[in-house]
């Protein structure tokens, strides 16, 4: 127990009261080493973090892109309605996110996405899809769509 002045009136208080006897004002409690060393943590944190952000040269837009190719284009609407498709089938169609889409050089457009299921469990899924079917099966997607060269169009699902 210490005794330090009280803020208000002068009078010297025990660091253990709650209010000075003399004028009723709170008792300021002293802070300790601990506490000084955080608070001087914290600054210098925010230096840092100042000092990080003046030394980044000013963001620079990007080059427009050249205009797509009306194959680009049948790609992406391609990619698009079979993630559309895809949408409309889920049992929460809300819950649909898409974590990647791409397209393979044979047409096949792979999808791996997450949704709720049947019991409200959020789950991830892997899905290929081609001309004359789809599947979910493991072993088609790997063959189909790994290693393949595929294009990624997961930008795509914006237009969702």
């Amino acid at each position: 127990m210490a005794l330090i002045a009280c803020g208000e009136c002068g009078q010297k208080v025990s660091t253990e009261a709650k209010a000075c006897p003399g004028c009723g004002a709170k008792v300021k409690k002293p802070v300790g080493l601990l506490g000084k060393l955080f608070a001087a943590a914290v600054l210098i944190a925010i230096v840092q973090c100042t000092l990080k952000t003046q030394d980044r040269p000013p963001a620079t837009p990007s080059p427009a892109k050249a205009k797509a190719s009306p194959e680009e284009d049948q790609h992406v609407r391609e990619v698009v309605g079979t993630l559309r498709s895809l949408r409309s089938l889920m049992h929460d169609p809300q819950s649909f996110d898409v974590e990647s889409a791409t397209r393979a050089p044979d047409g096949s457009i792979c999808i791996v996405y997450r949704g709720k299921n049947a019991f409200g469990a959020v789950v991830r899924n892997r899905v290929v899809a081609w001309t004359g079917g789809s599947s979910e099966d493991d072993l088609e997607f790997s063959r189909r769509c790994i290693g393949t060269g595929a294009v990624d169009y997961t930008a795509a699902r914006h237009l969702l």
